[in-house]
């Protein structure tokens, strides 16, 4: 992980060269107090203006300096949070399909947004900031040297105190962060269950009894963040106890050796400071190592996914167009619970077909199986004499385009939503494929919040548009992209007849792209245009 702070030289040199004038401002102004104490202390007017106008200088020159090093600090962590994320994001989509499918994709949602944040706090901050803190502690440790001996060995005596202290407190806030991270996981699972069922749940007015359970896992969740936020203040208040007793010890063992002449009566704030700045090292370091346990996790969850293979390296056949045809032969595949097993078919280059057969025969599988999803089959299936698991996957998402039942729109412009935020499209191509899926009139028609035809923009999951507008859609992407191949997968299931006719009469229509035509009801009407038909049975 440590590569997502390293991989920005410039930030990196700039954070390290302003380090050292940020840490020797916040020791040198103890100093500063001192000599001022001193000055006013032997009556010195003169050695007292000196003092309080050099305190100034370095006050403006620390707090400058500290205010850059911050900025530069928070450019390094916008990098490397924004690096990993985006990783984790693509990562995710080199998964095949059935990978994919294992998790939940609230899971992937609450890595890349809380648990990367969370991260980000415990590992990359405090990776970062452990150099300034050495620094600090270094140059503190040289001056208690110089000035008193013994008056480390006291400071470092009652941090080893504090520190065990501090980590036996610390393996509670361990223990609680660790369960929030696990809890807000759950949660986000159920709230995106929740409000993806949303029609379900009105459907069948099952509204009371999913509160009821959303009130449990929300006082769950809640109640880890509660006792969370309990042990970090207990955390927090524990170690400024100590700190502040500590502290006062420390400065009344100074104030001894300045009583016996060792040193001047104002080095023993100055004491109070170094102390400050030599224990908080110390007293941090359970607290890192804490943190640090915390981010473990999170650390070996990022790398296994990082590491996902998109299952493509073996696959060495590139195919981008179709020369004669598509053939199914022995196809068969295994589910956890079933078998399916496919009779022989072929599928003629720029030939319609029809596919039907009984719910859960297996004919959405074998659109599946033809794009690529599943690679573990038995038999064969080829598109012309390249079996479709030897294909490389891009090549194939080039051959193939799949339209499925349920068409999915994203919160964004209807142009967008067609193109797939693709800008390699002409305004001439954009249309085209508008008017061969039926959509040219509803498009000139549209006008909402000052934007009409493609620029308006689509509510979420295209709430805004009825289910044959939708699935109308979902054909113009297919159409534009221009694969030579389109799977269809009862994509006139939702629909009333009319509009389910006039789409398949635009599916017919389509010149040169082979299609398979999935579904469970056939309109005898259009039946016979097609070039064959296979019924998909359950054996």
């Amino acid at each position: 992980m440590s590569k997502y702070i390293t991989q920005k030289k410039g930030l990196l040199f700039a954070y390290f060269t302003l380090m050292l004038p940020a840490s020797v401002g916040s020791i040198g102004f103890a100093f500063v107090l001192s000599e001022v104490i001193n000055q006013a202390a032997a009556g010195n007017m003169q050695g007292l203006c000196w003092a309080i106008a050099g305190g100034l200088l370095l006050i403006l020159t620390a707090i400058s300096c500290e205010y850059l090093h911050d900025r530069v600090l928070n450019r390094l962590l916008y990098c490397a949070r924004t690096s990993l994320k985006q990783d984790l994001f693509c990562a995710y989509f080199r998964k095949n399909t059935v990978d994919y499918e294992k998790d939940n994709s609230a899971q992937y949602i609450n890595e890349i947004t809380s648990n990367v944040n969370t991260f980000s706090d415990v590992y990359f901050t405090n990776v970062l900031q452990l150099p300034m803190v050495l620094l600090v502690f270094g140059i503190a440790v040289v001056l208690c040297i110089l000035i008193e001996p013994l008056m480390l060995f006291v400071i470092v005596a009652f941090s080893v105190v504090i520190a065990i202290v501090s980590q036996k407190c610390g393996q509670m806030l361990q223990n609680s962060t660790g369960a929030l991270a696990q809890g807000n996981g759950r949660y986000l699972a159920v709230l995106k269950d929740y409000f993806a069922g949303y029609r379900l749940i009105k459907n069948y007015n099952c509204a009371a009894a999913v509160t009821a359970l959303h009130k449990k896992e929300n006082a769950e969740a809640e109640r880890l963040k509660e006792k969370n936020s309990n042990d970090a203040s207990l955390y927090a208040r524990v170690n400024e106890l100590l700190g502040v007793v500590s502290t006062l010890a420390i400065m009344g063992v100074a104030g001894v050796f300045a009583v016996k002449g060792s040193f001047e009566i104002g080095i023993v704030l100055a004491f109070g400071q170094l102390a400050g700045k030599i224990m908080s090292p110390i007293m941090q370091a359970s607290g890192i190592y804490v943190q640090f346990q915390s981010a473990k996790a999170l650390s070996v969850k990022f790398s296994e996914s990082l590491k996902v293979e998109d299952g493509n390296r073996k696959k060495q056949e590139r195919k981008t167009e179709l020369c004669s045809g598509i053939t199914v032969q022995d196809l068969c595949f295994a589910y956890p619970d079933r078998t399916l097993r496919y009779a022989d078919m072929t599928f003629s280059k720029g030939g319609k077909y029809l596919i039907t057969g009984q719910s859960g025969s297996g004919k959405s599988t074998l659109l599946n199986l033809l794009a690529g999803m599943y690679d573990n089959y038995e038999g064969s299936l080829r598109y012309d004499e390249v079996e479709v698991c030897g294909m490389e996957a891009e090549s194939l998402h080039l051959l193939v385009s799949v339209v499925s039942q349920e068409a999915f729109l994203f919160n964004d412009t209807l142009k967008n939503n067609i193109t797939l935020y693709d800008n390699k499209y002409q305004e001439e191509e954009i249309q085209r494929a508008v008017r061969l899926a039926g959509l040219e009139e509803f498009v000139k028609g549209l006008s909402h919040d000052g934007e009409t035809g493609l620029e308006v923009r689509v509510s979420e999951n295209g709430s805004n548009f009825s289910g044959g507008e939708k699935q109308r859609i979902n054909l113009a992407r297919a159409i534009l992209k221009g694969s030579p191949v389109l799977l269809l997968d009862e994509i006139t299931a939702s629909l009333d007849e009319k509009t389910a006719d006039e789409v398949e009469r635009a599916v017919l229509a389509l010149e040169g792209a082979t299609v398979l035509f999935v579904t469970h009801k056939v309109n005898e009407r259009l039946a016979g245009f097609y070039d064959g038909r296979y019924e998909v049975d359950l054996r």
